[in-house]
């Protein structure tokens, strides 16, 4: 079960996937103290193709059991408004 984990103040791009894959988890914590608008799309070619919007409140955080689709070459893109954690779980 691969993991995309870190910590970001502005915008993080994954590696390629090199065979298909899907994101089955997404866990952001805000960690800026204040609210944060974050993004996490995937992208296609340079083009986002699927997007999700969330706004996390000062020191909250946001979880979500999913099931996105990856194709190889595709890259996971996550922006936020200010600092984040996050942990993202593929497989």
């Amino acid at each position: 079960m691969p993991i995309f984990k870190g910590h970001t103040t502005g915008s993080i791009l994954s590696q390629q996937f090199n065979i298909g894959s899907r994101i089955t988890s997404i866990n952001l914590v805000d960690t800026s103290a204040s609210p944060n608008n974050v993004i996490v799309a995937v992208v296609e070619d340079g083009e986002q193709v699927f997007i999700r919007r969330m706004a996390i409140a000062a020191d909250e955080s946001y979880n979500e059991t999913t099931n996105i689709q990856l194709l190889a070459g595709w890259e996971i893109l996550i922006i936020s408004s200010g600092a984040l954690d996050y942990y993202i779980t593929t497989e």
